[in-house]
């Protein structure tokens, strides 16, 4: 009987641990994802960008399906640093097709996700704005290194 109570705690234990794990694995993918990235590399979030707004995420539903969990949520946007406004509101879609994205628990948008920040965006299905890269956000912190970026790179003869 006292193994039976061991190994019960163990297993709690190790589903603890792997929750755990997997919650630490979101996280860490997303400051990779982020502008946290070498110098060459931390502008292509940008560079692949039809879109990029100033705003705030405000998360709903997440729902898994076969291509792993999809991520949805209106961005309230306070401003248009590159792009066609869209609307005070957009439909945000985020498909995590990462494999830990398949087989782990429920996930959620971590607070520093729904702080006002920069969205590096492109359309999905005429409808909905997906990330560029990543989850597609940027900290309000390094806006003064995307705007120069966007200054020099991203500007066409409309603007």
């Amino acid at each position: 009987m006292p193994n039976l109570t061991l190994a019960r705690t163990f297993r709690k234990q190790l589903r603890k641990a792997r929750k755990t794990l997997f919650a630490v694995s979101i996280v860490a993918i997303m400051f990779l994802t982020a502008s946290r990235a070498r110098s060459e590399e931390k502008h292509w979030i940008a560079h692949e960008a039809s879109l990029i707004v100033v705003g705030t995420l405000h998360p709903h539903i997440t729902f898994p399906w076969l291509d792993g969990w999809h991520f949805t949520g209106t961005i309230d946007v306070d401003e248009v640093l590159f792009g066609s406004r869209p609307g005070a509101h957009i439909d945000y879609r985020f498909v995590c097709k990462y494999a830990w994205c398949r087989t782990g628990p429920l996930p959620s948008f971590p607070s520093f996700y729904r702080a006002k920040g920069i969205w590096c965006l492109r359309l999905f299905e005429e409808r909905f704005w997906q990330p560029s890269t990543g989850f597609g956000f940027v900290v309000l912190s390094a806006r003064t290194d995307f705007e120069d970026y966007i200054r020099r790179y991203k500007q066409t003869s409309s603007h």
